[in-house]
């Protein structure tokens, strides 16, 4: 679609075209995955996708930030870039962010991509390590004085209602 075109189309249109664009970003990264998993393994596809994240996220985040001049730091700040990533991306998985701008909590409540594998007949996805490269990437885009840390993810059996949560915080300062 042109410049020419986008501008052509109302509000409304440019919104569904955005919510497409991202749909079809999380589309093929679950395809890309399965298709590595159904070659190479599952093993294969875990450390691939812990590669691609550990560059893919930051790079995006570092994007989104400089497209809306965004300059938030801190545990909210990379909470607000984790939510602002690709279109649809909080709606596929509902983060839920709580506690203090000192420390801050994000709780994955519904996961697409374990609930497709769910659907699907697949294992769950081990994605500790992936969801770990993806937010140290975000943290060196927005604020590397912050730490994350994993408080639940697969393959940690599911905890209640939700599929992971994670902890973000900001690192002791040296005496």
């Amino acid at each position: 679609m042109t410049d020419e075109e986008l501008q052509k189309l109302s509000r409304e249109e440019l919104l569904k075209v955005i919510k497409v664009l991202g749909r079809n970003w999380i589309t093929l990264d679950g395809l890309w995955f399965t298709g590595v998993e159904d070659e190479f393994g599952m093993e294969a596809a875990v450390k691939l996708d812990e590669r691609m994240w550990s560059k893919q996220a930051g790079i995006e985040a570092r994007r989104m930030r400089e497209a809306l001049g965004i300059s938030e730091k801190g545990p909210p700040g990379v909470a607000r870039a984790y939510s602002m990533l690709t279109p649809c991306w909080a709606d596929a998985f509902l983060p839920e962010f709580s506690g203090t701008p000192d420390r801050l909590r994000v709780r994955i409540n519904h996961c697409n991509a374990q609930e497709a594998r769910e659907k699907l007949g697949r294992p769950r996805f081990p994605c500790k390590v992936v969801g770990l490269s993806h937010f140290n990437s975000i943290i060196r885009a927005v604020d590397q004085e912050v730490e994350v840390k994993c408080l639940v993810c697969p393959p940690d059996p599911l905890h209640g209602s939700y599929w992971c949560e994670w902890e973000l915080t900001l690192k002791p300062s040296c005496p």
